[in-house]
């Protein structure tokens, strides 16, 4: 059953309050879940960041230079970068 392109299925919770959500597709991913004040959830897939992956996405200067690099790359221009060793 749908509605509204949401997907309805009745879902048993144990004795211990866990469900499966396989039934809506949800497998071996992180969620993220919320309840309403109607006793709903809300649940919405989850990707997490590490601290530098959020402090990257937070400065916007740091998301234009590395789209820049990508789209750069993505042209064909590239050039060789050698890290340098203090061994």
């Amino acid at each position: 059953m749908t509605t509204h392109g949401q997907r309805r299925v009745i879902l048993d919770v144990d004795d211990r309050g866990r469900v499966s959500l396989g039934k809506l597709g949800f497998r071996s991913m992180q969620i993220v879940a919320a309840s309403t004040d109607d006793g709903g959830l809300i649940i919405h897939p989850a990707v997490p960041l590490t601290p530098a992956e959020l402090a990257h996405y937070q400065n916007p200067e740091s998301v234009a230079a590395l789209s820049a690099a990508f789209e750069s790359a993505n042209e064909g221009r590239l050039s060789t970068f050698r890290l340098r060793s203090d061994s």
